[in-house]
């Protein structure tokens, strides 16, 4: 029980620490974990109030975030109208584009425009995104190059894969 608040306490810090860069992250996170250790270290048998007291004594793992935050210079960014319209139109493209052949490009443009220029998702996040709608053409080309003509799985790649990749993104503006 007590190792499992010891974790729980770092994996809501480290969810916290999200937008630091990496290295900066790991130093903190390695800080705070090696005080703890010492905390614990003078206690022979620390109970969990033990563990919760020195938890406590830290601080909250928002608090701490935001104080690396300001340390750092790192403003936290948070998802605007934009990012949630990206994950919309990423999601619905692939319908559009079936309904309406214009559509389809057009939104995969205005998918592009709105996450690259985003400040809230990793290079990843924008590579992920900007190639979800070409992913799934690709996919529907090799199948129905190696003889799938059967409409399911054709329908589940032109849809699938792009809202797939929504549903990633939504999850990535959760954290």
């Amino acid at each position: 029980m007590a190792a499992h608040t010891v974790d729980a306490y770092f994996d809501r810090l480290n969810r916290e620490l999200s937008g630091l860069p990496p290295a900066q992250r790991r130093d903190l996170v390695e800080e705070i974990r090696n005080h703890v250790e010492d905390a614990l270290a003078t206690t022979p048998d620390p109970s969990e109030a033990d563990i919760r007291n020195v938890l406590e004594q830290l601080g909250e793992p928002a608090d701490i975030a935001e104080e690396a935050r300001q340390r750092f210079g790192i403003r936290r960014t948070r998802p605007t109208w934009r990012e949630w319209t990206a994950v919309v139109l990423l999601a619905i493209g692939a319908l559009l584009m079936q309904v309406y052949l214009i559509l389809g490009p057009l939104t995969w443009i205005v998918v592009v425009v709105l996450v690259v220029t985003s400040t809230v998702w990793t290079a990843r996040d924008k590579v992920v995104a900007v190639l979800a709608f070409p992913i799934a053409e690709l996919v529907i080309v090799l199948m129905i190059r190696t003889g799938t003509h059967s409409i399911l799985p054709v329908a589940m790649a032109l849809f699938g894969i792009p809202l797939l990749f929504a549903v990633y993104l939504g999850y990535r503006l959760r954290r």
